[in-house]
């Protein structure tokens, strides 16, 4: 990735779904009369997520501990979703990258 560049978790916000995805937690599409197939697949998204949260703890912390756990999960999920959510509730793009 070009030095310059945003990481991926702070421009995917700029897409239109993907930004209405922000505003909801996950268990909004994987409870009640979802379709299956659509249960199934933010059900997979899930189940990556901790892979790739293990796989970055273990990278970046040389640990795969619940302390350790949590930290990667706020530098990957909740650090970008905060750094975009009052963009997508405003209905604007965030700024471009520099």
């Amino acid at each position: 990735m070009d030095a310059g560049a945003a990481p991926p978790a702070l421009t995917w916000p700029r897409s239109g779904l993907h930004g209405a995805v922000r505003l909801h937690h996950r268990d909004d599409f994987v409870l009640g009369e979802w379709p299956e197939g659509l249960r199934e697949q933010a059900s997979a998204l899930a189940d990556g997520s901790k892979v790739g949260t293990a796989w970055f703890a273990r990278l970046v912390f040389a640990a795969e501990v619940p302390e350790e756990l949590r930290r990667a999960q706020f530098l990957l999920a909740e650090v970008p979703a905060a750094a975009g959510r009052q963009h997508i509730i405003r209905r604007e793009p965030p700024p471009p990258p520099r």
